[in-house]
């Protein structure tokens, strides 16, 4: 395959497109209200929270300090007076979980 020499498309919108921009995007950005029929007994819900870089360093130290691993442990801990513990006793949760995903040039999902 020859070199053209062209730019990797990632870079080319790298910081610079907003993925949640009110009115530009499929994703709401806020305001979204989600109405389901559920089809089984399962009670669970999934929020997502995107953290969007503004530079490459911001990146950078995100993945040096990992803070979504710290909150994931504080979210998904399962032992006596934890969020699931409260969420079961409560009859809402059958399980908890928390992680990171989309791990992209520019943002990342915390689920």
């Amino acid at each position: 395959i020859p070199n053209r020499n062209v730019v990797a498309p990632e870079n080319a919108w790298a910081y610079s497109v907003p993925p949640y921009k009110e009115g530009s995007s499929l994703i709401p950005a806020e305001k979204s209200i989600v109405e389901i029929v559920p089809i089984q007994d399962l009670r669970q819900v999934t929020v997502t929270w995107p953290v969007v870089f503004a530079s490459k360093e911001e990146r950078d130290e995100f993945r040096l300090n990992k803070p979504d691993n710290f909150v994931a442990s504080l979210l998904g801990h399962e032992g006596v007076g934890s969020i699931l513990s409260y969420l079961k006793g409560r009859g809402w949760a059958n399980s908890l979980g928390a992680d990171s995903n989309a791990n992209l040039s520019d943002m990342v999902t915390f689920e």
